[in-house]
């Protein structure tokens, strides 16, 4: 596919939900900060304060992307913070996490047993296991479960409900 195709197709950031956008300049942030050698948290923390997020969303996200960083198997397309538009592999990173918000038993559901087995077997199947097994060994898959799960019941906390950017696919 040429570079006039691929752009046509990827999703302009500012169609994107709030939560979604916050997600992603978050996620942008965090490999800037990365690549650079400086330390972002404070400004993602800000960010995730102002929005109503826990202080705790910092350190899931953190770890998550440094388990990216650390473990990947192939290259990751996250793009500079002033791109308007947000690549397929940034999509499969916001679906993964929007995923774990919709089957998520504490965020959405009474915690029941039920619906705590269906949203583990969810999240097995789908979820950010499925997301990232493109880059990631089954070991580091597994490590990104519940930093995943614990980063879209924050979003949950604070209202901001994230959107699938590929409906298609999604779980729900």
């Amino acid at each position: 596919m040429n570079a006039i195709n691929r752009m046509k197709e990827e999703r302009h950031v500012f169609e994107m939900p709030f939560a979604n956008q916050l997600l992603l300049w978050a996620v942008r942030s965090w490999v800037q900060g990365h690549m650079a050698r400086d330390c972002c948290a404070l400004l993602i923390r800000q960010g995730f304060e102002k929005a109503g997020i826990p202080s705790t969303a910092f350190c899931q996200l953190d770890l998550i992307l440094s388990i990216l960083a650390a473990t990947s198997r192939n290259r990751i397309d996250v793009r500079h913070m002033r791109c308007c538009r947000a690549s397929a592999d940034e999509e499969r990173l916001l679906d993964a996490i929007a995923d774990h918000q919709f089957y998520s038993a504490d965020a959405v559901n009474p915690p029941t047993h039920e619906n705590v087995k269906a949203r583990e077997k969810a999240i097995t199947q789908r979820g950010i296991e499925t997301a990232l097994a493109p880059w990631l060994p089954p070991s580091a898959l597994r490590l990104c479960r519940e930093p995943a799960s614990e980063l879209a019941d924050s979003f949950a906390y604070a209202g901001l409900v994230l959107q699938p950017c590929n409906p298609a696919t999604a779980a729900h």
